[in-house]
């Protein structure tokens, strides 16, 4: 047993404990799916001058070896933080205006609110009960978080003085991939896959119009940051299309 005073002292036992927090965190999908892709997927992508990278690395016989990467986690050098939560694949995430918080989707129904600065969840975690979630967005002013549902249903939340309020937002005949808030927060729009980008009013959450004439799903929608029009790019597939509202 090694003696706490031995391991403040050298610091090692404490850097390799958190480099394999990081690596098991950010490798976890592919470990999940089978044990031997400790070797074949996440080694070869770890942090090199990490300990695990470097205590196991070397045992290794056949693995591949990368010349040329920084990591998956530490991107360019720097440490990065793993949010670790959601219980299936995260589909989506996105900062707050203020760039203290990260709110992220995923697969298992959940949009999750991130402390940037200690990792933590901010908040229990906000659910729709209505399947899986492919998008999320904040609003400019940090309080409302828009995200889209299977059933069609745009769903915000409002997060005001510790209280947390839901809006449902129907119209949409399938499935809602994609959320956006105009700059200037007056209005959100959501695309789908019934071929149709709606924009509703971010005051009164009406149904402001329907953008018409895609002849599949719309996968992402985007707003230009011209705030004196509703002008928005939406994209089906690689072919990004201008689609106008106006006010």
């Amino acid at each position: 047993m090694i003696s706490p005073t031995r391991q403040f002292q050298s610091g090692s036992i404490s850097r390799f404990l958190r480099d394999a927090s990081s690596f098991v965190a950010s490798s976890r999908a592919a470990i999940e799916r089978s044990a031997p892709h400790i070797y074949i997927s996440a080694l070869p992508f770890a942090a090199q001058d990490g300990l695990v990278y470097q205590t196991f690395f070397p045992l290794c016989a056949g693995i591949i070896s990368l010349t040329a990467t920084y990591g998956i986690d530490r991107p360019g050098g720097q440490l990065s933080m793993t949010l670790t939560g959601h219980e299936r694949v995260a589909t989506s995430a996105t900062y707050s205006p203020d760039g203290l918080t990260v709110a992220s989707s995923s697969f298992d129904g959940t949009v999750r609110i991130w402390d940037i600065v200690t990792s933590n969840e901010a908040m229990a975690p906000l659910r729709s009960n209505d399947g899986i979630i492919y998008s999320v967005a904040f609003a400019p002013n940090g309080i409302q978080i828009a995200s889209g549902a299977p059933s069609g249903i745009v769903y915000v939340w409002t997060l005001l003085n510790n209280e947390t309020t839901l809006q449902r937002l129907p119209g949409h005949t399938s499935v809602v991939l994609s959320v956006a808030f105009s700059s200037d927060g007056s209005v959100l729009a959501s695309a789908s896959g019934d071929e149709t980008v709606r924009l509703w009013s971010a005051e009164t959450w009406d149904l402001r119009c329907v953008l018409r004439g895609h002849t599949d799903r719309v996968s992402a929608v985007v707003f230009s940051p011209d705030k004196s029009s509703c002008s928005i790019w939406v994209r089906r597939h690689e072919h990004p299309i201008m689609a106008h509202c106006n006010r």
